[in-house]
């Protein structure tokens, strides 16, 4: 059973934090709200294969992002990102998608170049 949660188009400005005790989340899309910064408990998600935070204003990723093993698809785009945490690399399942398209990235973390 694939457990999926879509806050889409909700105008949030932060994670609801019930979301927490969500630990069999499998796919969860924030895609276009207001969100500035994701919490640092996201990675105890470990189970979500698919994160869709497009279209928000999240500027920063935490280094728990790292965590998410399971993640193959990731959508960031449409943020005001400049840097990515050096623990993205440690994203070994992300080799499906990854979207950061329209930030403003300097440069990628040696981890994943």
């Amino acid at each position: 059973m694939t457990l999926e949660l879509s806050l889409e188009n909700q105008q949030l400005i932060a994670l609801p934090g019930n979301i927490r005790k969500e630990t069999d989340l499998q796919w969860l899309s924030l895609y276009k709200n207001q969100l500035a910064e994701l919490p640092g408990w996201i990675g105890e998600l470990k189970q979500l294969g698919l994160l869709n935070l497009g279209h928000n204003r999240i500027n920063q990723l935490p280094d728990s992002i790292g965590l998410l093993q399971k993640l193959h698809t990731l959508d960031i785009g449409h943020n005001a990102l400049t840097s990515l945490p050096y623990s993205i690399g440690d994203l070994v399942n992300l080799n499906l998608f990854i979207y950061a398209s329209n930030n403003e990235l300097i440069s990628l973390p040696a981890s994943i170049t």
